[in-house]
């Protein structure tokens, strides 16, 4: 289990300094450097464009300052259209950059069917910077990181499996950073977006609320483990999960999910370590089994989250494939006929 520096890869020695850095320290990092860092080694095939990916929110940073500028007589002459607000203009000018001038599109493929955390393009941005298409976890940070590198007051939070943006000014605002154009929004309008927040659930959570950025680190290597997860490699999820809590202990859902991944990680153990059909099987067995267990006095919520979380994993991998070879015989069959 990772306790110590001495046990973390290369990626957690350097993620581990910011769980002893100053606020002041953590806030003068680049969100898009960090986001990009901590997508390294979960898609070998473009790890060699963090660079390149880092160059182009520079230029696209630079391009939105302009483009900007060059705009702003339409606010000038039509300050009501806007609110009587330069930051809603400017908030407005930003969304449109991105959607039409750089043309960023939404991947809609990840919100059809179950989640699925295996191509760490879905959680990071190198999914937007590369055009493979952005989510509602990755396009926020887009419009954070842009805005923070132009001085803008832009900051993240988030609800239920969604982020968005915080304009923090003296008469701030929210705004939607995955959908079609601006939509000012509340932080109460996302406490019925999808699932309904609790006031438990924005303590759990850190819902409805802007980010510190120690949090939002803490969310990017959550995301890390997620992608991790879903690639069966469970040591390295833990030691990004181990960090997360380390980062931010106060927010309790970075504990809760340390304690969901070792509990997977072990199952994954128990059950032979080598991902196939017939452990999704013996899941999907365990999984009956542990249900006629749950109502008695000894019955560990954990232990049922972690069944239900390697089913999710394995029936992704499996199922897909399943589909997939059927796609093809019947694609063959149809050829031949």
């Amino acid at each position: 289990m990772v306790t110590t520096g001495r046990n973390l890869s290369a990626w957690g020695q350097w993620f581990s300094c910011f769980t002893t850095s100053s606020i002041d320290v953590c806030n003068a990092q680049d969100i898009a450097a960090v986001n990009l860092r901590c997508s390294l080694g979960l898609n070998e095939s473009i790890d060699h464009l963090y660079l390149e990916c880092l160059d182009l929110v520079s230029e696209w940073s630079c391009q939105l300052l302009e483009f900007t500028e060059r705009n702003h007589h339409h606010f000038r002459e039509d300050p009501e259209w806007f609110d009587h607000s330069e930051d809603v203009y400017r908030a407005i000018a930003m969304v449109q950059f991105v959607q039409e001038a750089v043309r960023v599109h939404y991947n809609t493929t990840f919100a059809e069917g179950e989640y699925n955390a295996f191509d760490s393009r879905n959680l990071f941005l190198t999914g937007v910077l590369t055009g493979f298409g952005g989510t509602c976890v990755s396009l926020p940070v887009l419009y954070a990181a842009l805005a923070q590198r132009i001085g803008y007051p832009v900051e993240l939070a988030h609800t239920w499996e969604h982020y968005y943006c915080v304009w923090n000014s003296q008469n701030g605002f929210c705004f939607e950073a995955a959908g079609r154009g601006f939509d000012k929004r509340t932080h109460e309008y996302y406490r019925h977006f999808r699932r309904i927040v609790t006031t438990e659930d924005e303590s759990t959570f850190g819902f409805l609320r802007s980010l510190s950025r120690k949090e939002l680190f803490a969310c990017f290597a959550k995301e890390r483990s997620h992608c991790l997860q879903e690639q069966f490699r469970f040591d390295e999820a833990l030691e990004a999960d181990y960090l997360a809590k380390t980062i931010a202990p106060h927010v309790a859902q970075f504990s809760m999910a340390y304690a969901l991944t070792n509990s997977s990680r072990e199952l994954f153990r128990v059950l032979g370590a080598t991902p196939s059909r017939s452990m999704l099987a013996e899941v999907e067995h365990l999984e009956r089994e542990l249900s006629s267990l749950l109502n008695g006095p000894d019955s560990s919520p954990c232990s049922s989250a972690a069944v239900m979380n390697l089913q999710r994993i394995l029936r992704s991998r499996y199922q897909s494939t399943i589909q997939q070879e059927h796609d093809d015989v019947f694609s063959a069959y149809t050829d031949f006929m």
